[in-house]
């Protein structure tokens, strides 16, 4: 399941990013969207790489099938 984003963290650290740096709340909006734009490409990277059983078996499935149908028109 891919990660999801989760709206009370990013207001959080928002509500964090106004009250320390003493700046508009659009713009520290702005700042927690951008770094948290980052941990979620590196979770998505991370999720979709990973070694789990599924992504195995469709890894293995799909090496068998293009091997046995690579020269045929379905």
């Amino acid at each position: 399941m891919k990660p999801t984003i989760d709206k009370s963290k990013l207001m959080k650290r928002a509500w964090n990013f106004f009250r320390t740096h003493k700046c508009t709340f659009a713009i520290a909006l702005k700042i927690a969207w951008d770094e948290f734009k980052i941990e979620l490409r590196k979770a998505v990277k991370t999720w979709k790489y990973a070694n789990n059983p599924i992504n195995e078996s469709a890894a293995n499935f799909n090496t068998r099938y293009y091997a046995n149908h690579r020269y045929t028109m379905d």
